[in-house]
């Protein structure tokens, strides 16, 4: 499902102030602009709101992993007939989990001060999901940096290289969000094989 994806964070992720829901609270409250184009059609100046839905976010308030529900636009565009959710890149599509508590989570694992089981004790995640968000990043590192400089960037300088811009550069470039799933065509065009 294609979506309209608002890049509004400029600053290293790592430093920023408030929640993760204030972060999406302030970028999903501002105005589209009227010259957004539908993800699907391209064509600027027809999508209007079109409902709302409820989703939960998981986020790391320092102490503890918070869940809360969130309101997502929806608009639709007039000429296509496509609708689209409104994410900002707080939110990792398909995922209920923030992108800074992905992102601090493995920061964390590959700090390595703990077993991995510690580690998903203090947030709340099972080892087999840390070791989903482990892959999906390892996967879109190396896609970002290509195979010699991935190799030369360990993951915790990577992540804490981080910010709104490089945010919107990977979906700039690749067509899908940072932690996202990785669609399957996408996949195939940057497989080695």
């Amino acid at each position: 499902m294609p979506m309209i994806r608002l890049f509004s964070v400029l600053c290293k992720l790592k430093n920023m102030k408030g929640s993760d829901k204030e972060w999406y609270e302030d970028a999903a409250g501002a105005p589209l602009d009227p010259q957004t184009p539908c993800p699907f059609c391209q064509a600027k100046g027809y999508l209007r709101l079109f409902g709302h839905y409820r989703r939960y976010l998981a986020e790391w308030d320092g102490h503890a992993q918070k869940s809360s529900t969130i309101t997502v636009s929806r608009y639709i565009c007039d000429l296509c007939g496509h609708t689209h959710a409104l994410l900002p890149s707080c939110i990792i599509p398909y995922r209920s989990y923030s992108l800074r508590f992905l992102l601090t989570v493995l920061r964390a694992y590959f700090i390595r001060t703990c077993p991995v089981e510690q580690i998903c004790s203090r947030y709340g995640i099972t080892v087999s999901t840390l070791y989903r968000f482990v892959q999906l990043f390892r996967e879109q590192k190396a896609l970002w940096l290509g195979v010699l400089e991935d190799a030369a960037v360990d993951g915790v300088n990577f992540i804490d290289l981080m910010d709104g811009t490089f945010v919107r550069d990977f979906f700039s470039a690749f067509c899908f969000s940072f932690a996202g799933p990785i669609p399957y065509r996408r996949m195939q065009q940057h497989s080695p094989h």
